[in-house]
């Protein structure tokens, strides 16, 4: 009679053991770890999120699960455990044992471009004898940047032609005769100063120096994100910010300096972005990524405003600009051919749709519409 008494009191003191052990140590080396996949991304392509699971503990974990939120803009095909509203909800379960580790890799699909971040997981496991959860965070530090997605080579070629244009036009205007290129016949039109004598002497014909040009060698890119009217294509803004980054691509595959200046707002610090000129591959991508991180849902600046502080640099430089930009109302078009007499010719590139009319521009300033 007392042994089976015994029996249950013995089970509920196992039953409380068990149960205060799992609250005590449950979590205790237990680590999750996300990351993004490491290669850079553009619109409509896919990657990878790795999870990393790892329990250094005695205690096996029957039922985890792992939960997670990003920006809305990125997709697990064939995930059922997804809800999409204003950010990107995730849960994956695991059941991990003792001193185990499990890496699982999902496939991304990035369908818009962003800066995607995340910063914490959440877990919760299960106890193996009770209804009973724990809960816990874990601080991330992984983020994803998507690039605009690339424009086909026929819908660029012209704006291209027309850039390569003007700054081999402006190359013309100054050499600089520190900045020595080689050796060629002597035309009519040469002047005296530029003559080889050694080399005329050397080869018994008239030769005369080359030099590189120092003006017009770099190109700025304005850009404009105001909304072009009260109702509009949302895609337009994407397009310009779309232009802008083939643009530089393609300008620092040919060793030509890009800047860039935009009234869009970061989306982690909320300032107007602009980076200096420059043409290495890093460079490249750090304009991608600038890019990336523009938030249309802040508020942009007025962008006549940029264009006012910007022409005292118009003035005193000789840059080749090339503004891009869907809104042409208002006063807007009288600013950009006031930008375009101060810098001597600007080029505008205008994503527009179908129903959309061109405004009329000056003298100074060339316009280029681009159907969306």
């Amino acid at each position: 009679m007392t042994s089976a008494l015994l029996i249950p009191v013995i089970l509920a003191c196992m039953f409380l053991l068990e149960h205060w052990i799992f609250r005590k140590f449950w979590s205790r080396g237990l680590r999750v770890k996300l990351e993004f996949g490491a290669r850079p991304v553009s619109e409509g392509e896919m990657t990878t999120l790795t999870e990393t699971v790892t329990n250094r503990n005695f205690l096996p974990l029957p039922v985890v699960t792992i939960s997670f939120q990003t920006n809305n803009g990125l997709a697990f095909p064939g995930e059922k455990n997804m809800t999409v509203s204003d950010h990107t909800n995730m849960w994956d379960i695991f059941s991990i044992r003792f001193y185990e580790k499990i890496t699982r890799t999902l496939p991304l699909l990035c369908l818009k471009r962003g800066y995607y971040r995340i910063n914490r997981t959440s877990v919760t496991a299960q106890d193996a004898l009770t209804a009973e959860t724990e809960y816990i965070n874990f601080e991330q530090d992984t983020h994803l940047y998507v690039f605009p997605s690339r424009l086909e080579e026929e819908k660029m070629a012209v704006p291209l032609e027309k850039i390569l244009g003007e700054v081999q036009a402006r190359r013309h205007l100054f050499e600089d005769v520190f900045m020595f290129r080689g050796i060629r016949g002597y035309e009519r039109t040469d002047p005296m100063n530029t003559i080889n004598w050694k080399a005329t002497a050397r080869t018994g014909d008239l030769k005369v120096n080359l030099h590189d040009s120092t003006a017009g060698q770099s190109v700025r890119i304005l850009l404009n994100l105001e909304d072009p009217a009260i109702c509009y294509h949302k895609t337009l803004l994407e397009d310009c910010i779309r232009i802008a980054a083939a643009i530089a691509t393609r300008l620092i595959g040919q060793s030509l300096p890009v800047s860039i200046i935009t009234n869009g707002r970061d989306t982690v610090t909320s300032r107007a972005l602009e980076l200096p000129a420059g043409a290495s591959p890093d460079h490249e991508k750090s304009i991608l990524e600038l890019l990336a991180r523009i938030d249309l849902a802040q508020p942009r600046d007025n962008f006549m405003e940029v264009l006012d502080r910007e022409i005292v640099h118009a003035a005193e430089t000789d840059l080749t600009y090339v503004l891009i930009s869907s809104n042409s109302y208002g006063e807007f078009p009288d600013r950009v051919e006031a930008f375009g007499r101060v810098c001597g010719r600007l080029l505008w590139l205008c994503p527009v749709t179908k129903d959309m009319a061109d405004p009329y521009v000056g003298p100074h300033v060339e316009y280029l519409r681009l159907r969306h």
